[in-house]
């Protein structure tokens, strides 16, 4: 389906895009298994392909936006939960962390 052969230069074609999380969602290792049928003589062989990640999913949050009210008498050092992001990639390409930027009202305190 996804990949075909060369049968003049033996080298494996994508011939449509592999979508990695449409494949094996959240697996670390992802692997697709194809057989590769050749004519004569018949000879079918079976060929594992180790799909690999790319980050191309963006981190996603539940909502499009957050709206906190923080009011005026909130004392210092009050807490405040944000959501967690959502990214259909793995390992060092799905969400690693947040960022606030810098100012001086706002801190943000990272627990994984």
């Amino acid at each position: 389906k996804y990949c075909g052969v060369n049968y003049n230069t033996g080298e494996l074609i994508v011939q449509e895009r592999i979508d990695r999380e449409g494949l094996c969602s959240k697996k670390v290792s992802c692997v697709m298994k194809q057989e590769l049928v050749l004519e004569n003589p018949l000879e079918i062989h079976r060929v594992n392909i180790h799909v690999q990640d790319i980050n191309d999913n963006s981190p996603q949050f539940k909502e499009g936006s957050l709206k906190l009210e923080i009011h005026e008498s909130a004392d210092k050092g009050a807490t405040f939960l944000l959501d967690e992001a959502h990214d259909a990639d793995v390992g060092d390409n799905a969400v690693q962390g947040y960022s606030l930027q810098q100012n001086d009202y706002f801190k943000l305190n990272v627990k994984s």
